[in-house]
C-alpha cells in the first residue's frame, strides 16, 4: 500500500530537476508546437519510441516526473503544458509523436538522431474536429491522495492539459481532492478545469463515482478508507441527502470484486439487481473503463445491461472514463466523455446536469454527432408517421481511423454501414430514417480497426481501439407526448 502524500509532498516530488541516470549521454532536444493556422503556442504530449536498435528512453522513476523548465518527463513521454519543452534525452535514434487529443492531428517526426549537439523541432498541428458547445470530461482520475497512486496533482493536471482534456474530475479512493493550484496557469491555448468529487469504494459491493463532491471530515465515507457494512442503497441515500446535485455512476460494473453488477447480481430481465440491500438509485453507468478494460472486453456486455435499464424506462446515462491510476499504460483522457453544456462554464453542477440529461458520448477518439428532426443527443423526439428520420456525422483527426458505424434502435441493431479508409476529417456522414412502432430510444456506435497510434499506445498493456458511443435520443413513438418504452 503506498504512503498518503501531502499536497507539498507531491508538489515537491513533480518538480525536481535533472534526470535519472547523470552517467548516460544526453542531447538537449528542443520541440515547440504550434497551431499550425495561428502560430501560437499548442499544449501537447511528446512520446518518444526507440527505432533502429535504440532502446525507447526511460525519463522518469516510475510514477514521479522529472521537471525540465514548464515540461514534465514521465516513462518516454513528455507533457508540455505551454507547448515548449527542453528535454535530455539518451543519445539514440527515436520516432516522436505530437498530439494534442483527438480534436487534433497528430506529428509523427520520424528518425529523430539525439547526440551531442542540441536539435530543434518545430511541430506543427492542426484543429480538425472540435465541436462547439461540448467540452471534453473524464469523470473517473486517481492522483496521489488515492491509497493506489503516487501520481502528484501537477503532474495530473498536466497530463489532462497536453492531452487535450476541458474537465478532470477527481476521483480518488474515498477522499474529495481539491487540485486548487496543481492546475497549470501558464498552459498554452487550453484551459483545465478540475472537479472534486470521489470514488466510493466498497468493501463488498463494488465502486461508485460521484461528482461534484466537497471535502468533509465528518462524512466517514470521505475518510480515505474503503467503506464497510454500508450498502448501496444506503450509501447512495446518504450521497442523495448530503450532495444532491452530485451526479452517481457505476463504475466498471462487471469487473469481478470491484463490479457493482456483478456483485448485486444485476438481471437484465427486470433491470434490478437481486442482492438484497441493492438500489438502482444510479444516473450513469461506465461502460468503457480505460485502464481496466483496454480491449473492451466487457463493452457489448455492458451495452446490454445498459440497454436493459433504458427499455425498462430507466434515463441512465453512459459514460467512458480512463480510470488512470499511473502515468504508464492506458493515458488519462482515453476514453473522455463529451458533454453539451453550451455556453456555460464547466462547473460541478453544471457537468452533472448535462450528464444526468444525457446530453453527451464517449470516445477515444472519433467525434460524433447525431441530429434527428426535433432534437439531438439526450432529447425525446416524436416519430411522425410511425418513422424518425435524421442524420448522423463522424468526425476523427488523421490518426484516428474509422471503419463501421451503428445505429441501434430499442437495444438492437438497426442500421449498419462499413466505412472507407481515409484521412479527411468529415469520416463519414448519412441521412437515415426508421420505422418505430412504440416508444424507443436510438444510440448511435463508431468503431475503428486499426489501434490508437503511439500517442495513446500503452507502455504496457493492450492498445486501445477508436470507439465511440453516444448516449440516446429517446423517441416517442406513439405520439402521446410522453416516454414509456414498457
Amino acid at each position: 500500500m503506498h504512503t498518503r502524500l501531502t499536497v507539498n509532498e507531491q508538489r515537491r516530488l513533480a518538480v525536481p530537476p535533472g534526470r535519472i541516470d547523470p552517467r548516460r549521454p544526453v542531447g538537449m532536444v528542443r520541440v515547440r508546437v504550434i497551431d499550425e493556422h495561428t502560430g501560437r503556442p499548442v499544449a501537447a504530449k511528446l512520446t518518444f519510441v526507440g527505432r533502429h536498435g535504440s532502446a525507447t528512453p526511460r525519463l522518469s522513476l516510475a510514477d514521479l516526473p522529472v521537471r525540465h523548465g514548464d515540461a514534465l518527463a514521465a516513462y518516454n513521454r513528455v507533457f508540455a503544458p505551454t507547448g515548449v519543452a527542453d528535454v535530455p534525452i539518451p543519445h539514440g535514434r527515436y520516432d516522436l509523436a505530437v498530439n494534442h487529443g483527438p480534436e487534433w492531428t497528430e506529428l509523427i517526426v520520424s528518425g529523430v538522431t539525439v547526440s551531442e549537439k542540441a536539435i530543434s523541432i518545430e511541430a506543427p498541428l492542426s484543429h480538425v474536429a472540435d465541436l462547439p458547445g461540448w467540452v471534453s470530461a473524464d469523470l473517473h482520475v486517481h492522483a496521489a491522495p488515492s491509497w493506489d497512486s503516487v501520481v502528484p496533482l501537477e503532474a495530473r493536471a498536466a497530463q489532462f492539459i497536453a492531452d487535450g482534456v476541458d474537465v478532470l474530475v477527481a476521483t480518488d479512493h474515498n477522499l474529495a481532492t481539491d487540485y486548487g493550484a496543481a492546475v497549470h496557469p501558464a498552459s498554452a491555448g487550453h484551459s483545465l478545469s478540475a472537479i472534486s468529487g470521489s470514488e466510493l469504494t466498497t468493501d463488498d459491493w463494488g465502486h461508485f463515482g460521484v461528482f461534484p463532491l466537497e471535502p468533509d471530515p465528518t462524512w466517514e465515507v470521505l475518510a480515505g478508507r474503503r467503506v464497510r457494512g454500508k450498502t448501496p442503497e444506503r450509501l447512495i441515500a446518504q450521497v442523495r441527502a448530503r450532495a444532491p446535485e452530485a451526479l452517481v455512476s457505476v463504475n466498471h460494473p462487471r469487473l469481478g470484486k470491484m463490479g457493482y453488477f456483478t456483485l448485486g447480481s444485476f438481471d437484465g430481465s427486470t433491470a434490478k439487481s437481486r442482492r438484497m440491500g441493492a438500489t438502482e438509485d444510479f444516473d450513469a453507468v461506465e461502460i468503457l473503463n480505460g485502464y481496466q478494460d483496454a480491449n473492451m472486453r466487457f463493452v457489448d456486455v455492458l451495452l446490454r445491461d445498459w440497454f436493459a435499464l433504458l427499455g425498462h424506462g430507466r434515463r441512465v446515462t453512459a459514460v467512458g472514463n480512463s480510470d488512470t491510476h499511473h502515468l504508464h499504460g492506458q493515458p488519462g483522457g482515453y476514453p473522455r466523455n463529451y458533454v453539451q453544456i453550451g455556453s456555460e462554464s464547466p462547473s460541478g453542477p453544471v457537468l452533472a446536469r448535462a450528464l444526468r440529461a444525457g446530453r453527451s458520448f464517449f470516445t477515444t477518439g472519433p467525434m460524433l454527432e447525431l441530429e434527428l428532426r426535433g432534437g439531438g443527443i439526450g432529447d425525446t423526439v416524436r416519430a411522425e408517421r410511425g418513422n424518425v428520420a435524421g442524420r448522423v456525422r463522424v468526425r476523427a483527426a488523421p490518426w484516428v481511423d474509422v471503419s463501421r458505424v451503428r445505429i441501434y434502435l430499442g437495444g438492437e441493431v438497426a442500421a449498419d454501414w462499413a466505412v472507407k479508409a481515409g484521412a479527411a476529417a468529415l469520416r463519414f456522414e448519412r441521412q437515415f430514417e426508421l420505422a418505430v412502432a412504440r416508444d424507443s430510444f436510438l444510440v448511435v456506435r463508431v468503431d475503428g480497426k486499426r489501434p490508437l497510434g503511439p500517442s495513446v499506445a500503452p507502455t504496457r498493456g493492450a492498445a486501445m481501439l477508436p470507439i465511440a458511443i453516444s448516449n440516446p435520443v429517446f423517441v416517442d413513438g406513439n405520439g402521446d407526448g410522453q416516454w414509456r418504452p414498457q
